[in-house]
């Protein structure tokens, strides 16, 4: 952003003196001014609590972007400068910007960029906005990314997770993770584009219709590049509303990360004052609709009508969406819906392309805390008719099933990394005998062969890998008829034995099982204590050896990492990383063959879901 001289300043004084002095005769003047808006600039500081840092004058073409300790120096000082009316950025260091290698021009096409490739940053000279190589120039914010605008897969992130003093900043795939997330600060409370709109509970006596208010108008009035930031003290009830959609490039989001809760969203519908969707003729449309691509919701509570296992219920879905939105749904927890937490729905048009290989995951449900989803007949974490959603690191507990697929012949879902706890609503009651619970994981069959919806064609594909399985009173697995593309259950985690882990339900070769570790003694008995997430917190953590998870503050398990190992000397573990510096990211080190020993096993009084 360019500034103004001391000699053009002195002029500007001047003319704006004569402007007061002769009303609009001057106006008329020859006068060949651009009006430059100067925003003050930002601090932009990691989740692990180190800023992003581009080193002292000069600025040098070719030097690298790091972080580094908070220090209120001009090294740290980014001037954030609006490019477009998407709301796209500059980033401007000193007298140079920020940007991606330029050899790395294929970083900047998604169809060529190799999924995992970490391209460094750097600082640059600006280059001309019709030029290839402005693309690395150019990034898109969402409240704590930041993405490169020519590709919103691939965001800026600490080079593997790591907290030392100037470890280099990357860009990278989009994961999710805490190497990933960004604040932007400065003296004057000022966000860091037009597209920012905050929602806040002007007090607790007006029931949040304020907050209320201000949301659906904001949601309304959204265009690419909104970002809506719900303050963490609104609680709003959507009860009885249509579905309210969000349009294209759109990010909704609340601070819910560490041990804040997050604001609240509840709807408790009354199904005949809804309005179907036209895609989902059986739904309510959900109280929240994804209507268009790169949305994404982070951060929120959302609570439906209830958690009573009785089929009576309204049907309620907190999030619908159509398959062929790229969308992101992370880090909220949601529960009590009667339906579904996530609904996925299909666009007119299937995609009939091989979900083995070609078929695109476009929505991802990833990092979140779904649970007490519990009405018989429906009572989903996620659930999917003719869709396809990558199902990422979530922790589910007490749902009728966790993860449901239709038997359309569209119909597809991938899940990996996710937790399951031992909960589960029993229906016996409804059945007047005994004990009833639900397969955690479901694909629905079209027949009626010896039970509901058994036998026949059942969907397209389901891949289940890496998930850890607590629970022992009912199947981790039921595939529940013949799928168009073998399912593969592998390298999954379960404490019961093979024959009950898994119900097959398909004719020859409808299900592939391979490396999983069946009837493991329940991990959960050996925990481990300390602070990873940076707060000064101790945390719980959980190694299962299909991931890792851990519990801020003891209250809640989070997918940490993909990390294998299940027995690790704890003490040792955190040592070496209280040296490499924040213990934020926790990215573990290769453990090079060594011998662990087993985990301190630790008994905490205060509740923690782990089944």
């Amino acid at each position: 952003m360019k500034t103004c001289g001391l000699r053009n300043l002195i002029r500007v004084r001047w003319f704006l003196s004569g402007l007061a002095l002769c009303g609009t005769t001057l106006i008329a003047q020859t006068w060949n001014w651009t009006i430059v808006s100067i925003k003050p600039s930002f601090v932009i500081r990691s989740y692990g609590g180190k800023c992003l840092d581009f080193g002292p004058p000069p600025q040098l073409a070719g030097s690298p972007v790091f972080i580094y300790d908070c220090n209120g120096t001009v090294a740290q000082d980014v001037q954030i400068e609006e490019v477009n009316p998407q709301h796209d950025v500059i980033l401007r260091a000193g007298t140079k910007v920020i940007g991606v290698k330029a050899e790395r021009v294929n970083a900047f096409n998604p169809a060529l960029a190799p999924p995992d490739l970490e391209t460094p940053l750097e600082l640059q000279d600006q280059q001309d906005g019709r030029s290839i190589y402005a693309l690395g120039q150019i990034f898109a914010l969402d409240g704590d990314s930041i993405m490169l605008a020519a590709n919103r897969n691939r965001v800026v992130k600490v080079q593997n997770a790591r907290g030392r003093n100037r470890t280099p900043l990357v860009l990278g795939k989009r994961e999710l993770a805490d190497a990933e997330f960004w604040t932007y600060t400065n003296g004057f409370g000022t966000r860091p584009t037009g597209g920012f709109v905050r929602v806040s509970q002007v007090n607790d006596f007006d029931i949040g219709f304020q907050a209320l208010h201000d949301f659906v108008t904001a949601v309304q009035n959204a265009s690419w590049g909104t970002v809506i930031e719900i303050d963490p003290n609104v609680v709003m009830y959507l009860t009885n509303m249509a579905p309210l959609h969000i349009p294209a490039g759109v990010t909704i989001r609340g601070d819910r990360r560490g041990s804040r809760p997050g604001p609240l969203l509840s709807a408790a519908h009354n199904v005949t004052n809804q309005q179907p969707s036209p895609y989902f003729p059986d739904s309510d449309g959900g109280m929240l609709f994804i209507n268009g691509n790169y949305v994404r919701i982070t951060g929120l509570r959302m609570v439906g009508p209830g958690r009573d296992i009785q089929p009576g219920l309204p049907y309620a879905n907190a999030i619908a969406t159509q398959d062929q939105f790229v969308s992101i749904i992370d880090h909220n927890e949601m529960s009590d819906w009667t339906a579904a937490a996530v609904y996925v729905g299909s666009e007119k048009v299937k995609d009939t392309s091989d979900p083995r290989s070609s078929r695109p995951n476009n929505v991802r449900v990833v990092r979140n805390f779904i649970h007490h989803n519990n009405k018989w007949g429906d009572g989903y974490g996620v659930v999917t008719y003719d869709g396809y959603p990558y199902v990422e690191g979530n922790t589910f507990i007490s749902n009728r099933h966790a993860i449901a697929a239709s038997h359309s012949p569209f119909t597809a879902y991938r899940a990996w990394f996710n937790l399951v706890l031992s909960s589960a609503p029993d229906y016996g009651d409804l059945f007047r005998f005994g004990h009833h619970y639900q397969q955690d994981f479901d694909v629905h069959g079209t027949d009626q062969d010896g039970c509901d919806q058994c036998g026949g064609p059942a969907g397209e594909y389901a891949e289940i890998a890496r998930n850890t399985f607590l629970g022992q009173n009912r199947p981790n697995f039921d595939l529940r008829g013949n799928p168009t593309y073998p399912c593969t259950f592998h390298d999954n985690v379960s404490l019961l034995p093979y024959n009950e882990a898994i119900r097959n339900q398909s004719g020859a070769g409808g299900l592939i099982v391979t490396n999983n570790r069946f009837k493991v003694s329940n991990p959960t008995g050996r925990l481990g204590v300390g602070d990873f997430d940076g707060d000064g917190i101790q945390d719980l953590f959980l190694a299962t050896g299909a991931a890792w998870y851990y519990a801020p503050a003891g209250k809640e398990w989070r997918y940490l990492n993909s990390r294998l190992l299940h027995r690790l000397d704890l003490p040792g573990f955190l040592q070496r990383y209280r040296r490499l510096g924040s213990l934020a990211y926790l990215q573990p080190e290769p453990d090079r063959g060594r011998r662990h020993r087993p985990f301190r096993s630790e008994r905490r009084r205060r509740y923690i879901a782990v089944g």
